[in-house]
């Protein structure tokens, strides 16, 4: 397999081939605008087409509100699902035209700008999962300056009839996809060989149907505990395996109670039809149960309240499958670090005298809780524990599970220059990235523990949040948006939010 890093733009779409009436009708120059710094967002003659999870809606609706009354810079609008951005119609448009073999030699909508060719080019079919992500097309009729040049020489007073053409379109990577889950998340951490360094609280994952003579044989005397902490005194923190916002995590005692919790929900998802059958089809198996150790004690602030940090990090991969050469020395994926962070705020204070019980509105971090930055904590500030995050982030990501993620990518990769050859490399490669949520949690000594990766994070309701918090956000997805766009090269500027992996290891404290 030969690929090399992404420097070139993919082919693009002639708005003037027969295809032209997928792409959204072109808006009018003066009211393209858009309130973004670099590349293809400064460009007036670009458009930029999104779709984000239903949670971002509100957050791209303002976006789009807002930077849409600036002159002179790039338009941005949202929609709905990904079959309405230009390249799913055109993907919808070639599957059909690919149906049958005399149509694969023939034009579409889109026409191969590096070889100044006319073919036909085929968007890779999309999955049903990936559809509720971000999604980015850029349209444009942008002219180069030689062509502009020419024009001038026709005529000075004549405006050049330009065609819109997709400049390119971005989909989401499978680079995190062995830590979403949270049993492949453990195994990602076990292939790696990381699991003595403590990235995350030592865990055991269990079968979900696991008999109560097996969970004892896993379990043990005693639960998994941080280095340092008594194992007679643990409580073990145990999670379901489709759990989300808090739901699904039981704080558990021994092998007995974790038996009993799990033997109710095989029992359920037993009785329920269907349900495991679509596990396994959706995911190759049905997920294993994980006993997680509790992190404690846990660095508390506001009164003894606990809470735990959400640090965003961003993968654009840097490959582009090519025919020519075989450049194996270039990085596969360019990693970033989203330098401000949430802190997610217990409701209730942890008692002086805190004992084996778990109240969960001391314990448990979830939807319910108060929303602010690490930036608004002066205590945490004080401890630099935002510079101590990112530089974990950047470890984990950079350093020990770069080699997972870039075997993804090169599987990936492979993959489609598979699909491309079958289709006689008529196939359009798209811009791929993705984004994921840490959440973290610190020690009292700032000892910094990953407890999940949540790919593809959803996003809170604007009502239930502050002001400052809804803003935050809005900025969040305006960097993100601008991140993407410029593969990275947004990173560059000094006043940018996202740290690239490699300047932050490389950074002192």
């Amino acid at each position: 397999m030969k690929f090399r890093k992404q420097n070139k733009a993919p082919p693009t779409g002639d708005a003037n081939d027969a295809s032209s009436k997928a792409l959204p009708e072109a808006p009018k120059e003066e009211t393209m605008t858009a309130n973004l710094k670099t590349n293809l967002l400064q460009i007036s003659d670009n458009h930029i087409f999104v779709t984000v999870r239903p949670p971002w809606n509100w957050v791209m609706q303002n976006i789009c509100q807002n930077v849409n009354q600036q002159p002179h810079q790039a338009h941005i609008t949202l929609l709905d699902a990904y079959p309405d951005l230009p390249s799913g119609k055109l993907a919808s448009i070639n599957t059909s035209s690919s149906s049958s073999r005399a149509n694969i030699g023939r034009p579409t909508a889109i026409s191969s700008s590096r070889r100044g060719t006319s073919s036909a080019r085929r968007v890779k079919p999309t999955s049903a999962a990936s559809l509720q992500t971000l999604r980015i097309d850029v349209v444009t009729n942008h002219q180069s300056y030689q062509r502009q040049q020419e024009n001038q020489k026709l005529d000075l007073n004549e405006k050049p009839n330009r065609t819109w053409t997709l400049q390119s379109f971005h989909a989401t990577s499978e680079a995190f996809d062995g830590l979403e889950d949270k049993d492949e998340f453990v195994r990602t951490l076990q292939r790696c060989r990381c699991e003595h360094l403590e990235l995350s609280p030592p865990s055991v994952l269990i079968n979900w149907d696991a008999s109560a003579q097996e969970c004892k044989n896993l379990v043990g005397e005693s639960m998994p505990t941080l280095l340092g902490n008594e194992a007679t005194s643990s409580i073990g923190v145990l999670k379901e395996p489709m759990g989300k916002s808090g739901a699904g995590v039981f704080f558990v005692h021994d092998a007995e109670e974790i038996h009993q919790l799990m033997d109710r929900n095989r029992k359920r998802a037993v009785e329920e039809p269907g349900l495991l059958d679509e596990l396994i089809a959706e995911k190759g198996r049905i997920p294993s149960w994980v006993l997680q150790a509790e992190v404690k004690p846990c660095l508390l602030i506001r009164d003894r309240r606990k809470f735990h940090i959400r640090t965003y990090v961003v993968c654009i991969e840097n490959v582009i499958l090519d025919s020519e050469g075989d450049q194996d020395d270039e990085d596969l994926m360019k990693l970033f670090i989203y330098d401000k962070h949430e802190i997610r705020i217990a409701n209730k204070s942890v008692p002086e005298d805190d004992t084996s019980d778990r109240d969960r509105n001391v314990h448990i971090m979830d939807a319910s809780v108060e929303r602010k930055q690490v930036g608004e904590e002066p205590e945490l500030l004080e401890r630099n524990l935002h510079k101590k995050c990112e530089l974990f982030a950047a470890k984990i990501f950079d350093k020990h599970l770069r080699p997972d993620i870039e075997r993804r990518i090169a599987l990936s990769a492979s993959a489609m220059e598979e699909e491309n050859a079958e289709s006689m490399h008529t196939m359009v490669i798209p811009h791929k990235f993705v984004v994921a949520g840490l959440d973290l949690m610190v020690t009292e000594d700032e000892r910094i523990y990953l407890l999940e990766v949540n790919v593809n994070p959803s996003a809170p309701d604007a009502e239930s949040v502050s002001a400052d918090f809804q803003k935050y956000l809005l900025d969040f997805q305006n960097d993100l948006l601008e991140l993407v766009v410029t593969k990275g090269d947004s990173a560059k500027h000094p006043n940018s939010s996202f740290l690239s992996a490699r300047s932050i290891l490389e950074r002192k404290l």
